[in-house]
């Protein structure tokens, strides 16, 4: 949720306008964390990017894109 907000935040977008809050999926929901410790601890990773840096170059690549994006098929196609 916390991200969500942020994304609404800077869209300019009202959240509780733009979001439809339901029930967690069972067994499901629950597990989307945002907690990189396993990672840091036992693959030594480290992130370059602050997380608001890195929404903030999203929002812009996909503002900079959004024809390209639209005009792509909304249904998957797996490639062999």
């Amino acid at each position: 949720r916390e991200l969500v907000e942020i994304l609404c935040n800077k869209l300019g977008v009202e959240f509780s306008k733009s979001v439809k809050i339901v029930d967690d999926r069972l067994g499901k929901d629950l597990d989307y964390k945002m907690d990189c410790s396993w990672t840091k601890s036992n693959l030594s990773w480290s992130s370059h990017i602050k997380l608001e840096a890195g929404l903030d170059e999203c929002i812009y690549t996909i503002k900079e894109n959004l024809q390209v994006l639209n005009d792509l098929p909304l249904e998957y196609i797996h490639k062999e």
